[in-house]
């Protein structure tokens, strides 16, 4: 079945055939989703609507065979808990109010965290409908933002570019950013924790601008924080898998290798998966295939998937992308891959 191809993976198992989930499977890609985004008033209310969540958490599995579902959500579903103003315009991506570290005080002193999960309840709402809906030979998956990376919005007020205003205030204000990254584990190991509860199978955390980060705090934001999220659902949970995607510092990778509470690393395209198993020969890896690649699709999709199962054969693998799905990606694509991933595993 599905779901223990998915989870005997993370027990070293005999598996009955690879494994396949995409990140941001559930999505703009679909013309089924923008039928729901067409009638919707925001992001958010799609994302806080539990039956609204949950029929975009299924229609990628209603319409593939995958062994996975991700719940849909955001991982800026946490700074809005906290109490952060949070907006997604058309056309610009997230708009949040900005923290200001010269003038920082802990969120823990601010919000309970009572609070802070009663105004989460419409995820994890989510993912207990979601679980009574999927077929249990699917498994289901929760997520959360990294505390760098949800640092970087926080303190920028919007993603990309760099986040230079996010970089200057951690070096001007070390304390307060100190204060803030803790606030931060704290939180999204609590997010996590009630995911759990709720019903995933297992979680993933997100790091996806893990490359921002300035040299100074890379041991504390990228290694020692999601060291201690990945213990403190460990001390609880020990037998749900921790996946962590530390996007683009390949040069760090071989930090996770022996950290025992994760579980995967989540592989993106600035390393080949060969050289990821010499780094991370103690874990299950995922990922690695081109966005790019699977929006153009064509021969040369097939033949990078291809290469992916042959570079993996005999080791613990996920078969995935090295980021999301792009929007503008045809489903024909996605079917592709997953054609060519069953004909050669």
């Amino acid at each position: 079945m599905n779901k223990k191809c998915f989870l005997s993976i993370f027990k070293k198992e005999p598996i009955e055939r690879l494994p396949i989930w995409f990140m941001r499977q559930a999505g703009r890609y679909l013309p089924e989703y923008m039928k729901i985004r067409d009638k919707e008033a925001d992001f958010l209310t799609m994302c806080y609507t539990p039956k609204i969540a949950t029929e975009i958490t299924l229609q990628p599995i209603q319409r593939f065979d995958l062994d996975a579902a991700i719940i849909f959500s955001d991982i800026l579903v946490i700074p809005h808990a906290l109490g952060f103003m949070l907006e997604f315009k058309s056309g610009e991506g997230p708009i949040l109010e900005k923290v200001d570290l010269s003038n920082y005080r802990s969120l823990r002193e601010n919000i309970s965290l009572d609070t802070f999960k009663n105004r989460l309840d419409h995820v994890y709402e989510a993912i207990r409908l979601t679980r009574k809906k999927l077929n249990p030979s699917i498994a289901l998956i929760g997520f959360a933002g990294a505390p760098w990376t949800l640092a970087c919005y926080m303190i920028q007020g919007k993603g990309g570019g760099g986040f230079e205003e996010a970089k200057k205030q951690a070096l001007l204000f070390p304390d307060a950013f100190t204060q803030l990254i803790e606030d931060l584990t704290f939180f999204v190991s609590e997010h996590l924790k009630e995911q759990i509860k709720a019903g995933v199978d297992a979680v993933q955390l997100f790091d996806s601008w893990a490359n921002s980060i300035v040299s100074k705090y890379s041991k504390f934001c990228l290694i020692e924080s999601v060291e201690s999220i990945a213990n403190n659902i460990k001390k609880i949970f020990p037998s749900i898998p921790f996946i962590h995607f530390p996007r683009k510092v390949p040069e760090l990778l071989y930090k996770f290798n022996t950290i025992a509470s994760i579980d995967a690393i989540s592989i993106d395209e600035s390393i080949t998966m060969l050289q990821a198993k010499k780094k991370l020969y103690l874990k299950v890896l995922q990922g690695n295939l081109s966005p790019s690649l699977l929006l153009y699709g064509g021969n040369e999709l097939d033949k990078a998937v291809e290469k992916l199962v042959i570079d993996m054969k005999h080791y613990p693998y996920i078969f995935n992308l090295g980021h999301g799905i792009n929007k503008e990606t045809p489903p024909i694509h996605v079917q592709q891959v997953i054609e060519k991933v069953r004909s050669c595993a």
